[in-house]
């Protein structure tokens, strides 16, 4: 499981810098977080934050990617897919 993760936070973060050059290293932490499937709270836990401070971050971050939606999660998810 931790071999996977592994892979997945790799081509995950390379695909997400490359398609939003913007994101910040502690938004792209977060990306790759959520997209190996970190709830609000383990995710706070690593990247020393509150469980709100993450929801705003989450919040930031998508709309400074483009996303419409809330879910930052498929959004991200759509987005190494596709590329």
């Amino acid at each position: 499981m931790v071999l996977v993760a592994a892979v997945v936070s790799l081509g995950s973060c390379a695909r997400v810098q490359e398609a939003c050059g913007v994101v910040s290293e502690r938004e792209l932490r977060l990306c790759v977080l959520t997209l190996i499937g970190h709830g609000r709270a383990r995710t706070a836990e690593l990247l020393n934050y509150s469980p709100s401070g993450i929801g705003k971050l989450k919040d930031m971050t998508a709309k400074k990617m483009g996303s419409t939606g809330k879910d930052l999660h498929d959004f991200l998810l759509k987005m190494v897919l596709d590329a």
